[in-house]
């Protein structure tokens, strides 16, 4: 019986596992890179999208109070770029991007 509950444990796990791809599986699944572009944007390119969409997010930080906020760039087609930027004089603190609304990071 051990043996048994030991073997379906496993093999949930397996599935678990294969089931939903860590940001980096996809990426590569979706050929997908980003880019920072100077210190307050960034973008982002898919190659492989069959037909979606991909669009970039930006996080930034307000200089006036410190409050993080996220932008999201324009959606665009494979093989296109995505552009977001924080606003002006305020620092990007991350970018990722958003294909298929899977986020990448």
């Amino acid at each position: 019986m051990r043996k048994r509950i030991a073997v379906v444990l496993a093999t949930a796990a397996f599935v678990g596992a294969t089931a939903f791809a860590s940001p980096s599986q996809a990426a590569n699944e979706y050929g997908c890179s980003t880019r920072a572009e100077g210190s307050t944007g960034a973008s982002a390119i898919c190659t492989k999208l069959p037909g979606g969409s991909q669009a970039v997010q930006v996080s930034c930080r307000r200089a006036a109070n410190g409050r993080a906020y996220t932008n999201t760039g324009n959606y665009a087609k494979k093989n296109k770029r995505s552009y977001a930027y924080c606003a002006s004089g305020d620092i990007r603190t991350g970018y990722r991007t958003n294909a298929y609304d899977i986020i990448l990071a």
